[in-house]
């Protein structure tokens, strides 16, 4: 396995893919020259993209562990006082239960508090892991995950005035909620009782203690790349997080959830208003190239991502996405016929692809675009793989469609008709407007 701690290489100074160091996967075998987002977990180096896939496994291990150290407890008490201390067993189960739900007011407090400060709010998890279920509630997403041991709430404050103090108050309220909760539930408890009684008070005491303290302590979860709400707190104690960083972050995430609800022109709305307050903004700039390249824009996008890709990044993980971007606009200008004139060549996109596609291959929206550069220089095989892959990790359902299409056209020029058409079904069950699935169609007939 190679790994790298030198620091990240950027394109355009002078490097090239072949004598840069890579780091392995040693899981899903994707190697990247950024190194640095790879994460040991149990004895392994894993990419972003299977990192939560073993945070998952390491979930229910822990769960696991958890019962069976209640149930040995339980057996040692009962040795000790005769019998098997089987209502501790069920006080702890009730304590585990109530923690989980514990999380549910923990976020709906964060987003009320951010709704009466003036804030808006664009969803909010619950859990970790795969969505079991999502909808919509008062314009806010609505996420139920896989483990429940977890909350975010996605909010930004869209006026400047007392920003970092309503800040604080929205990420401190249902801490001290909890604190408010305990000084009230303290005089009730029975602590010596959970042995013999069935002590639901002290095992909800016990939950909200443990959830304050937690949330309290300055930490950042690698797993999940969460902060608890102390963290958040500390920075702003610290002055880490000012007052301008706070209100170019509500533009830069409004943008971005009208990206992910496929609702480009009301993005590039806020993207516009927000890049007049803040033109050197980084983060607002992307989103605001990638809500082009979703309305289609492609002749207005491309020499603004040429620009910007000559200037300097201070994050290597924004130049992938512009090259990636960059390279997916000269791709789709090549398809529709406008290519011509423009000073670009689909050799300059393949480029770009693929030196994003080294950036970050567990990105799906960058592996579909390395797939579809496949597809066009006549590398069908590996482009089917790359394809299928962006398609089972792509959670936007046009995009989603993409790769699958691009995967029927690799089938078809294979000659394996009945996998083309199935794969083509599928994309166009999930998006039969879709542009390249229109485009795909038309290469099967």
């Amino acid at each position: 396995m190679t790994t790298t701690s030198s620091p990240a290489p950027l394109y355009g100074v002078g490097l090239t893919l072949d004598k840069l160091e890579r780091t392995h996967c040693d899981r899903c075998g994707s190697s990247a020259i950024l190194g640095q987002y790879y994460r040991w977990e149990r004895r392994e180096r894993l990419c972003p993209r299977c990192l939560p896939g073993s945070t998952n496994r390491s979930l229910l291990w822990a769960y696991l562990f958890l019962l069976a150290s209640v149930i040995g407890a339980a057996a040692l008490v009962g040795s000790i006082e005769g019998g098997f201390a089987t209502l501790f067993v069920v006080n702890a189960l009730i304590g585990v239960v109530i923690l989980h739900l514990l999380i549910i007011p923990h976020e709906l407090i964060h987003a009320a508090v951010a709704r009466l400060l003036g804030g808006q709010v664009f969803a909010i998890h619950f859990g970790l892991g795969t969505p079991l279920w999502s909808g919509r509630w008062r314009g806010m997403q609505i996420f139920l995950r896989q483990f429940p041991v977890m909350g975010m709430c996605i909010f930004g404050l869209p006026q400047p005035g007392w920003i970092r103090l309503r800040y604080g108050l929205v990420t401190a309220a249902p801490l001290v909620g909890h604190l408010i909760f305990a000084v009230w539930l303290w005089p009730q408890l029975n602590w010596v009782g959970v042995w013999t009684t069935l002590s639901w008070r002290e095992m909800l005491m016990f939950a909200n203690g443990f959830l304050l303290i937690t949330n309290l302590f300055p930490n950042r979860s690698a797993g999940a790349g969460l902060g608890t709400d102390g963290l958040k707190l500390w920075g702003l104690i610290t002055g880490k997080i000012t007052a301008q960083e706070l209100h170019s972050l509500y533009f830069a995430v409004a943008a971005g959830e009208k990206f992910q609800a496929q609702e480009a022109e009301a993005g590039l709305a806020i993207a516009d208003a927000g890049i007049a307050l803040y033109p050197d903004h980084l983060v607002l700039q992307t989103n605001r190239l990638g809500l082009l390249l979703q309305a289609h824009r492609y002749e207005e996008a491309l020499p603004l991502l040429i620009a910007k890709l000559a200037g300097p990044y201070p994050d290597p993980l924004l130049q992938a996405l512009d090259l990636n971007n960059a390279a997916w606009s000269i791709l789709m200008l090549a398809r529709s016929g406008q290519l011509d004139g423009t000073g670009y060549d689909l050799a300059q996109g393949k480029e770009y692809a693929e030196w994003a596609f080294a950036m970050l291959p567990w990105l799906a929206a960058v592996e579909g675009t390395w797939a579809a550069y496949l597809l066009e220089i006549g590398e069908t095989e590996q482009a089917i793989v790359h394809s299928l892959s962006a398609a089972k990790h792509q959670e936007i359902a046009e995009h989603r469609a993409t790769n699958l299409a691009h995967a029927a056209v690799g089938h078809h020029r294979l000659g394996q008709h009945d996998e083309a058409r199935a794969l083509l079904a599928q994309a166009q069950s999930l998006a039969p407007q879709g542009a390249q699935v229109r485009w795909a169609a038309g290469q099967l007939r």
